[in-house]
């Protein structure tokens, strides 16, 4: 018999101990699945492991073998997975004493209540309803949406609308995302100067290919200025959208 230890019981941590040897197609289809489920971006994941973007895009097209990064990622995995099942109703007890118990039940039920990020991400066109000079104009925005993290995504415009010139801005905005439908957030404009900054309230369409809501803020014009949004891959739907969004909106408070 060889005196030759077996290299699946090696001390090695990063040598996939006491599990059969994986290839790096294996490991680069397990990676992206576990970040998907979680629902993070590769620079997410990135900061989270101390790793750069460029590190988790090899190791996921299979060009790096890293059996450290799938290791963290199931670690990872398994936190959300115990967190979730660990929740219980009676937890949640909005009356009780402010607390470290009570920060503890919050997360756990934002955690609980939110769904992965990745279906909405990516680009998107916005026409909103604003002013300018006191008066209402509609204004179409080419958008980006990035996860964040499983349950929080950012929404930023690329460029200033042609539309809105005058009282367009660069604006950036953050939002969690519950119960696989409502997107909370606030928005605020990148210059300094620029004091335009609110609230979000926004509902992903049943179909996936929409997003519409309202913002509540402060503009040039008004200290409490509100209007609607809509959002679609497509930007020849956004006009279409708007009036039934509007129709809506009226039918509920008839």
């Amino acid at each position: 018999m060889s005196d030759t230890p077996n290299r699946h019981q090696t001390d090695d941590p990063d040598s996939g101990a006491h599990e059969p040897a994986l290839d790096n197609v294996v490991i680069s289809d397990e990676l992206k699945r576990l970040r998907e489920r979680l629902g993070i971006s590769q620079i997410e994941l990135g900061r989270r492991v101390n790793r750069s973007r460029s590190v988790i895009s090899n190791a996921e097209s299979g060009r790096e073998f890293s059996r450290f990064l799938l290791d963290e990622l199931r670690k990872l995995d398994a936190q959300f997975s115990e967190a979730t099942a660990s929740y219980s109703s009676d937890k949640w007890k909005p009356n009780s004493a402010q607390g470290e118990d009570d920060n503890d039940a919050i997360d756990e039920m934002f955690l609980l209540r939110s769904a992965s990020v990745a279906a909405v991400s990516g680009d998107w066109f916005a026409l909103w309803e604003t002013t300018v000079n006191m008066s209402e104009v509609l204004n179409v925005e080419s958008i980006e949406i990035n996860a964040l993290s499983r349950n929080r995504i950012q929404i930023s415009n690329k460029a200033i609308s042609e539309d809105n010139e005058e009282g367009g801005y660069l604006w950036t905005s953050e939002c969690r995302f519950f119960d696989n439908q409502y997107l909370l957030g606030t928005y605020i404009a990148l210059d300094k100067a620029t004091r335009s900054k609110g609230s979000l309230q926004l509902a992903l369409h049943r179909s996936g290919k929409y997003i519409e809501g309202q913002w509540i803020g402060c503009n040039y014009d008004f200290e409490f200025a509100n209007g609607l949004v809509v959002m679609a891959r497509d930007p020849d739907h956004l006009r279409g959208r708007m009036e039934i969004h509007r129709n809506s909106m009226k039918n509920q408070l008839s």
